[in-house]
């Protein structure tokens, strides 16, 4: 027997908890007040179940904040992202974490220092070494926009399909290692 408490008729925003019970799947959602909080709708959702525990992800639209209608706050970090890239272009991601904008603050900061800011490693390599993490955790915007981006600093197909070979040997022999639980060679332990 499933039972489903509901709060209002159509769920915009949630997850969802799963646990058996004497015989019962109780399932949980949390709607509209995060979906009013996150200022969000639902375009689908999917159940994962994970370690007993179903979680529910609803894809959602987040509202993209303009330049136009930005607060000031906001629009200083816009501002100093179109100064940093010499653009007057600004990522919807930019645009959607805005609705938080100490998120959009720290999140910005952080991105100039790792990815701008001068170091060991050139802007190409930075770009690669971002695809592949997007590509291992799934993130199909981070993908498509570090792809452009490592394109234009001369990223070749070649280049992008030695990558992705690398990004894929390392997460199967990771699941492999992990599965198979290998101890750390004394050698390679610093």
């Amino acid at each position: 027997m499933i039972v489903t408490p509901t709060l209002s008729n159509s769920p915009r925003w949630g997850f969802c908890l799963i646990y058996y019970c004497s015989n019962v799947y109780v399932r949980f959602y949390v709607y509209e007040q995060l979906a009013r909080m996150a200022n969000c709708h639902s375009l689908f959702g999917i159940y994962y179940l994970y370690n007993g525990v179903c979680l529910y992800y609803t894809e959602k639209m987040t509202k993209l904040i303009e330049y136009e209608e930005a607060s000031d706050e906001v629009r200083a970090v816009y501002d100093d992202i179109r100064a940093t890239r010499k653009t007057d272009y600004i990522n919807n991601f930019w645009k959607a974490i805005a609705n938080h904008p100490p998120t959009l603050q720290q999140t910005w900061q952080a991105v100039k220092e790792v990815m701008i800011s001068p170091g060991e490693i050139d802007p190409l390599m930075r770009e690669l070494i971002y695809i592949a993490v997007s590509v291992t955790n799934g993130c199909q915007y981070c993908i498509a926009s570090h792809t452009a981006a490592a394109r234009a600093k001369g990223m070749s197909d070649a280049m992008f399909g030695e990558m992705m070979a690398i990004a894929a040997t390392a997460n199967m022999t990771n699941r492999l290692a992990n599965g198979y639980q290998v101890p750390v060679d004394e050698q390679f332990k610093t």
